[in-house]
């Protein structure tokens, strides 16, 4: 046997080599923006901000994948719900755990949304789905037109595509040659992105658009 022969490591099909039903209890989770992202802090501080602290335990698996193993399912759930989180103001990516991921997975989060500046003759809910609809998946649009809103804007919950610019102007298109307007976007709890391409994943001096931007230029 030659020293660039590897010899492969066989799992026996033994459920002490299973780790399925303890994974069962768990989210996964990654980090946007790992550079900028401390992973041993968020382990420790995250339990504290989701007020579960000694029913959850955190698992680096990689330098910017990580794991959550709850004790209660209403923990997860009540996490779940409160839609995206930041560490050290850059996003994570946190799912459910799945024996059998989608391609997709860990790609995509549910966020909030306030759109705003809607024209007043085209402020339907038609309307806004539109505009939403351009963002993400539509899940939920919190307005009844039937009832006073009290803000100016309209607050709708998108399943965001983690890997596209997130931008906070979307051009609408009227009908009956009336124009062109600029809707506003905010993205709750989403606070840092690069100030170039809009992305997520990194700051804007190490953007890989504008880098390529300047290679193209000579610079």
């Amino acid at each position: 046997m030659s020293l660039e022969d590897d010899v492969p490591i066989v799992l026996p099909e033994d459920d002490d080599f299973s780790a399925v039903e303890r994974n069962s209890h768990s989210l996964l989770g990654r980090f946007l923006n790992p550079p900028c992202q401390n992973m041993s802090r968020m382990l420790r501080q995250m339990p504290k901000i989701w007020k579960v602290y000694d029913r959850v335990r955190g698992i680096a698996l990689t330098r910017e994948s990580f794991q959550f193993i709850f004790e209660l399912e209403s923990d997860i759930q009540t996490v779940l719900k409160q839609g995206f989180w930041t560490f050290d103001d850059w996003g994570m990516a946190l799912d459910r755990w799945v024996e059998c991921p989608p391609s997709n997975f860990l790609q995509t989060a549910p966020v909030w949304l306030r759109i705003s500046n809607i024209p007043v003759n085209y402020f339907t809910i038609k309307t806004i789905d539109a505009v939403a609809g351009a963002i993400g998946y539509v899940k939920e649009i919190e307005w009844d037109p039937e009832k006073p809103l009290l803000q100016n804007y309209v607050r709708v919950q998108v399943v965001l595509d983690l890997n596209l610019p997130v931008r906070e102007k979307k051009s609408l298109t009227l009908p009956k040659g009336g124009g062109t307007a600029m809707i506003d976007v905010e993205y709750e709890r989403i606070r840092k992105k690069c100030f170039h391409c809009f992305r997520l994943s990194h700051e804007k001096q190490v953007c890989p658009v504008l880098k390529g931007t300047r290679t193209g230029n000579g610079k």
